[in-house]
């Protein structure tokens, strides 16, 4: 007798196994069926979200084994945090995707500086010739004639007539070396007290008096003299001159070979007694 009782309570355990388990499945067809938890005894039924749905549905396709005597609290507890881990994961792709950023390296960052300033520099210097070419011609712009030349001897002439004293005057046949004047004197002027030496050239081509020009302003062997510059002759001052006496010949100079044609230079100097 006690095995047959042993028996029977052993089938009635795997009856009511068996029918638990298809109560589940009943279950899960319901919540596919109408979107909606079955109600628990005494609770309202909850509707079930998209995201429930498919948690609740992965969930139905593995075979669980349920302790609990109720398989729709165990569906319920399981679904709801499946669904909102996967809202969770949404939201933050959805808010990575919306943000790009965007990284530069060191060169990309100075190769951008560089063509940003050089298209800045192109404009400016667009903008200024722009406003060159509209600029109107100005008018009652004053034009000068091309100075005439003269030579060593009528410089020399002059001199003398407004009363210097010259001294030691000596004529080259061809001009020292650097020099590429057509001709050169050198001599020794005096006025009162103030005496010193000069070299007086004179050229018949502007390119040939530019060279020389050139030569004064930048070998160092002539960094010590002092020149003159006036139409096609340079007077150049090897030695230390008195400051007066450089005046006057300068000014003598201005007045002979500048002054007839430019009418804003003064009057020639006048004769010193």
């Amino acid at each position: 007798m006690a095995d047959k009782k042993d028996f029977s309570l052993h089938d009635q355990i795997k009856k009511r196994k068996t029918q638990e388990i298809l109560r589940g499945i009943e279950a899960q067809k319901v919540i596919r069926a109408t979107g909606t938890h079955p109600s628990v005894e005494g609770e309202p039924a909850i509707p079930a979200s998209p995201l429930t749905s498919l948690s609740t549905g992965s969930q139905s396709q593995q075979p669980t084994s349920s302790r609990s005597g109720d398989p729709r609290r165990t569906t319920q507890v399981a679904a709801l945090p499946s669904a909102a881990r996967q809202t969770h994961q949404i939201k933050v792709i959805s808010s990575w995707a919306g943000t790009p950023h965007m990284t530069l390296s060191r060169r990309q960052r100075q190769r951008l500086i560089a063509v940003i300033a050089t298209v800045l520099i192109m404009s400016i210097c667009g903008v200024v010739a722009l406003t060159a070419a509209n600029l109107p011609p100005q008018a009652n712009m004053p034009t000068y004639a091309a100075l005439p030349t003269a030579n060593a001897e009528q410089v020399l002439s002059y001199l003398k007539d407004v009363g210097l004293h010259l001294a030691n005057v000596t004529r080259l046949n061809a001009p020292d070396d650097p020099w590429h004047a057509q001709e050169q004197i050198n001599f020794v002027a005096t006025i009162g007290t103030a005496s010193g030496h000069f070299t007086l050239l004179t050229y018949y081509t502007h390119a040939a008096q530019n060279k020389d020009y050139g030569t004064l302003m930048l070998d160092p062997r002539y960094k010590s003299w002092s020149f003159v510059e006036r139409a096609n002759v340079l007077l150049l001052i090897p030695t230390k001159a008195p400051a007066s006496l450089t005046t006057a010949l300068a000014s003598h100079l201005t007045s002979l070979l500048e002054a007839p044609y430019y009418t804003y230079l003064p009057t020639p100097t006048s004769t010193p007694k």
